[in-house]
């Protein structure tokens, strides 16, 4: 019974059974040195996932002393005492559904390395919770900074007793002689009997990989076998993170039973796949230049950067495509907000929420809106969609990156560890890489902090087309950073009108109904008309380090539609051509549906994400086009005003943190 629970929470997961220990696992085997599993779990946990007690006898009876675990989940998510396992634990935590912090691919894929170059019979053995995404994606780093092409496993103990049953049949099959070969046995030469085609034998991983899901066997060049004092040539890089992430969906994932129907992918989550692509780049010797300084830059920089010497991007607005909602859906987004009223017990008020109004321009297709006070109490507050940013702890990442730098291999190479680069002599004494997760500093809370909000800005336009095709409007929101004024300004009256809906909630989904919402019911509210304009040098931008991680995390009101993890530097164009002269300062990353993390629920309606960005540069360096930096002082007629930095311990970025106040 347990086993069949098990299952269920498995999911579409492969899972290994091994009969003489008459143990069934969510495990499986990567290539014959890498094994993902589940989360080895105890008491209650461990009646629907992996046992603590069934993990270890199986490592213990396969590899003896032979396995590291590398354990990925939070102490706030869950925790076990790395001594269970004799101490061979590494942990790397990061939040689960989340893209990792950049500089923990190299710490990962170093230390894997290490380990496994000490013996062919050592594996390395990783987890999160679920054991797929986030595991998937540490497995594939590692992977993509080997020096030759990682393979399906050859190994009889890598295979469960029916892979393994399949498999020799597979080569049997490949060991008889082809037609070819019997032909020349044969005592007539009739050309009636010749084959007119020759046959090539079976590949091991013809079963495995779907070619038209990979785009080709896995087998590429790997980006980790690049010299780092050349070029990888293009494409390389993209067809070898095509290979590994097939290698990775064929083992982890099971097959379908419907051959006609796709095989679901084992990193699935768009920005955990978006961050193994910048990881390709990096290996491949194909980052932007000057990034972590693994290609020189226009104006070296200092070791560590200053804030100073940062580069650093404005992200100017960002625009969302939307198909129109029903009332139905309007109607889970007015339930959705009052349930998390109710759960945070709040009261009833009243409030005046300025509406909008459309205005009809000369164009058929297209619509411009104002905003006004309202006549009546209407419900478009509730409707309000914003943005928020956010990016893990800045001293977490300095940390990181310093250790990156020291265990750096001297010759460039980025799946290598420096020999005797375990410790680090510093002006606190000696710090060992082992210890940087040790005492839960990192994880024992959020990770990941909140620190600027965009939403409709002043007189705010909403463009409105059709698709001809679906016969459906499609609505175009415009987001703008939003000063502290105006966000507590949307809070409160985002709180007023929500108090007023929750009164009158019965007659008004009463009275709803199925139809399709008016202009008026389907235009965001912005409360933002009455409140005085912020200083025009803030809603220019956003100002971000161009080389750190930015989360844009979108809601209407305070349900959740979808995010993305990114990283400007890598989505930027180069501000010089080859004859050194200044090029494009700006850009728009263009991102639809299927490229937002978790655009469910509310988010399927979304067609696209424009994020509008450009360099921050100088009027002085931009005449020289020497650099993109940032010198300090700044000068208010030179840079927009850079915001601060987050404190190291402030608010994480959440529903509840977000609207505490509400």
């Amino acid at each position: 019974m347990a086993d069949y629970i098990r299952r269920l929470v498995s999911g579409p997961k492969a899972r290994f059974r091994d009969e003489e220990l008459k143990l069934e696992l969510d495990l499986v085997y990567v290539t014959d040195q890498i094994i993902i599993m589940g989360y080895p779990a105890s008491g209650f946990e461990g009646y629907y996932r992996n046992r603590r007690e069934d993990v270890k006898k199986f490592l213990d009876h396969r590899h003896g002393k032979n396995y590291w675990i590398f354990n990925f989940c939070p102490l706030k998510e869950n925790s076990y005492d790395a001594q269970y396992f004799d101490g061979r634990v590494s942990r790397y935590p990061f939040p689960d559904h989340h893209a990792p912090p950049l500089p923990i691919l190299p710490l990962v894929a170093r230390e894997m390395r290490a380990w496994l170059s000490g013996s062919h019979e050592r594996v390395a053995v990783l987890h999160c919770k679920a054991g797929k995404g986030r595991s998937g994606t540490m497995a594939c780093t590692y992977l993509l900074s080997l020096d030759e092409e990682p393979t399906p496993p050859k190994l009889q103990r890598s295979h469960t007793a029916k892979e393994w049953a399949m498999r020799r049949a597979e080569d049997t099959m490949d060991a008889l002689p082809e037609d070819q070969d019997l032909d020349k046995m044969r005592t007539t030469t009739s050309p009636l009997l010749q084959p007119s085609v020759s046959l090539e034998a079976g590949s091991d991983t013809a079963d495995i990989l779907d070619p038209e899901e990979s785009g080709g066997s896995p087998l590429v060049k790997s980006p980790g076998s690049v010299s780092p004092t050349s070029v990888n040539p293009e494409g390389s890089f993209t067809e070898a993170l095509k290979g590994v992430l097939n290698l990775h969906t064929a083992r982890r994932m099971k097959a379908p039973s419907d051959p006609e129907k796709k095989q679901k992918q084992g990193v699935s989550i768009p920005s955990q796949r978006r961050y193994l692509h910048y990881w390709s780049l990096c290996i491949a010797n194909a980052a932007p230049a000057g990034f972590w300084s693994l290609a020189p830059s226009l104006i070296p920089h200092p070791s560590p950067p200053s804030p100073q010497t940062k580069k650093r991007v404005r992200l100017t607005e960002i625009k969302l495509r939307l198909r129109e909602f029903s009332t139905t859906k309007l109607n889970f987004v007015k339930v959705a907000n009052l349930v998390i009223d109710k759960t945070k017990g709040k009261g009833s008020g009243s409030s005046s929420i300025p509406i909008p109004i459309t205005r009809r321009t000369n164009s058929s297709n297209n619509s411009e809106v104002n905003w006004s006070k309202p006549k009546n109490n209407g419900s478009t507050s509730l409707n309000y969609l914003w943005a928020s940013l956010a990016r893990y702890d800045d001293e977490l990442i300095t940390t990181l990156e310093k250790w990156e730098k020291h265990t750096r291999d001297e010759k460039g190479r980025l799946g290598l560890r420096r020999p005797g680069s375990e410790r680090m002599e510093t002006e606190n004494g000696v710090e060992e890489l082992g210890d940087i997760f040790r005492d839960g500093r990192w994880d024992q809370h959020k990770m990941v902090r909140s620190f600027g909000r965009l939403g409709e800005v002043g007189e705010a336009t909403r463009t409105e087309s059709r698709d001809t095709d679906k016969d459906e409007r499609i609505l175009t929101y415009t987001l703008r950073p939003l000063s502290g004024e105006r966000w507590e300004s949307i809070k409160e009256d985002m709180k007023e009108h929500k108090q007023r809906q929750q009164a009158s909630e019965d007659s008004n989904l009463s009275e709803d109904g199925n139809q399709s919402v008016s202009d008026s019911d389907c235009q965001p509210s912005s409360p933002l008309g009455t409140i005085a304009a912020a200083s025009s040098s803030q809603e220019q931008g956003v100002v971000l380090d161009a080389e750190r991680e930015v989360r844009i995390k979108l809601y209407m009101g305070q349900v959740f539609m979808g995010w993305v993890w990114l990283i400007p530097a890598f989505h930027m164009p180069s501000l010089n051509n080859n004859d050194g002269k200044s090029t494009a300062t700006q850009t728009q990353t263009t991102l639809v549906r299927k490229e937002i993390d978790f655009a469910i629920g509310l988010g399927t309606g979304i067609i696209d994400v424009e994020i509008s960005m450009e360099w921050i540069v100088p009027p002085s360096v931009r005449q020289q086009a020497e650099a993109i930096l940032v010198p300090g002082p700044v000068k208010n007629d030179e840079v927009d005003t850079i915001l601060p930095d987050p404190p190291a311990h402030a608010p994480a970025d959440d529903p509840e943190d977000e609207l505490a106040t509400i």
